[in-house]
């Protein structure tokens, strides 16, 4: 009996080969820090189960969550970024010269987390004059902030949290369209490894059904954990040579670059492009939207994937790939631009894609490591043969 008392008991969702920086409880369950003993890599792991934010190699993901619509913005000064997590995100909309920002978190300990332990990445957010942050709810907080907004970005919402649905209603994405300022840009991250193609249409078709303009584009180029995020805005996105030339151009353009390949020029920027919701084929008509009293979401949403059905890998190149194939684009305004360019340029991003998911080896695999390696090779050949400037990731990461 004094053995099992005095034995210390191990933090639930804590894994092998990680640490525990430090650990608390509040109303929505134990939220802990924890360090990847190899790599240093921190997390913040939020009811056993819900691991949030990252750094090492999930740091570019998160700074392009804040940094692509941003760009989209015609003047980004006041941002509302929902979902915080450990920080790294909002505090990278810090980047641009705004004038205000409001990031805004549910969990208070999770709030705590960000600013003790992850201020290397995020110190911006706590000491920027610039910069608010809140602890309430996202949908409540935003109603009472005065005033219109450049940008709303929702940051990646756990499928299984219950309220989630509200957060991807027709309700929900009214409301933030009402907010944005003239050229104002709303944005939805979404953990396509944790979705289904069905729980990702019905997020897709909603937002389709509330924005006249809305395209998808992507966060990162990892197979394992693809993250697609939904652009929606009143009028046309600005997706000519010509506008994306002169925003990576404003002042901070160098910075983003030089801690981006994405951001080097317009041409590598256009590899994060994916679909316009608009002229999808086929389309997400079929998906029901999830509204406030008939909240679809909640009930397919924390039904946890398996096996092919989660969108990753080459699943997700066949939901929402498959559907881009043609150079229809009514969501943005290409001004001189051909919409051929355009096609060309998301077909190599899709192919860069496939090269990093050909060089995984999942369970059940009979491939040879020298079949990985040509199959990843033949598809990266092909994006740069579509698009030259893919060449630059030839042996980078993202």
């Amino acid at each position: 009996g004094l053995f099992l008392t005095l034995r210390p008991e191990p933090v639930l969702g804590v894994r092998a080969d990680e640490r525990v920086c430090a650990a608390a409880v509040g109303p929505y369950g134990p939220v802990v820090v924890v360090q990847n003993r190899a790599s240093g890599s921190r997390q913040i792991l939020l009811n056993s189960r819900q691991r949030l934010s990252g750094t090492r190699r999930a740091l570019a993901s998160q700074r392009h969550q804040s940094w692509i619509p941003l760009l989209f913005c015609r003047t980004p000064e006041r941002v509302v970024t929902i979902g915080m997590a450990a920080g790294i995100s909002a505090a990278a909309a810090l980047d641009f010269p705004l004038k205000e920002l409001h990031a805004v978190e549910l969990v208070p300990q999770v709030a705590a987390a960000a600013r003790e332990h992850f201020g290397e990445w995020n110190a911006g957010l706590f000491s920027d004059r610039r910069a608010q942050v809140h602890v309430a709810d996202g949908r409540v907080k935003l109603g009472r902030l005065p005033g219109a907004f450049d940008a709303i970005i929702c940051d990646l919402f756990y499928p299984d949290d219950d309220g989630t649905a509200y957060l991807y209603s027709v309700e929900f994405f009214a409301a933030c369209r009402s907010r944005l300022t003239p050229g104002g840009v709303f944005c939805l991250w979404l953990p396509c490894y944790q979705l289904t193609p069905e729980t990702a249409g019905i997020v897709v078709r909603t937002f389709a059904d509330a924005f006249p303009c809305a395209v998808a584009v992507r966060a990162n180029v990892d197979p394992l954990q693809p993250v697609i995020g939904l652009l929606g805005a009143a009028t046309p996105l600005p997706l000519s040579d010509e506008a994306l030339a002169a925003r990576l151009a404003a002042p901070e353009g160098p910075a983003l670059a030089a801690r981006s390949p994405f951001f080097r020029s317009a041409d590598t920027l256009r590899l994060l492009f994916v679909a316009d919701l608009h002229a999808a084929e086929p389309s997400f008509a079929d998906h029901p939207a999830t509204t406030d009293d008939r909240p679809v979401f909640a009930f397919l949403g924390p039904r946890e994937p398996r096996g092919a059905e989660r969108l990753f890998g080459f699943p997700l190149l066949g939901w929402i790939g498959t559907r881009a194939l043609r150079p229809a684009y009514p969501s943005c305004d290409l001004g001189a631009t051909a919409p051929q360019r355009v096609l060309a340029a998301l077909r190599a991003g899709n192919h860069l894609y496939a090269a990093k998911a050909a060089q995984l080896s999942l369970p059940g695999d009979r491939r040879s490591d020298a079949v990985r390696i040509q199959q990843s090779e033949t598809y990266l050949r092909q994006a740069v043969s579509l698009w030259p400037a893919a060449s630059a990731f030839a042996d980078e990461g993202e």
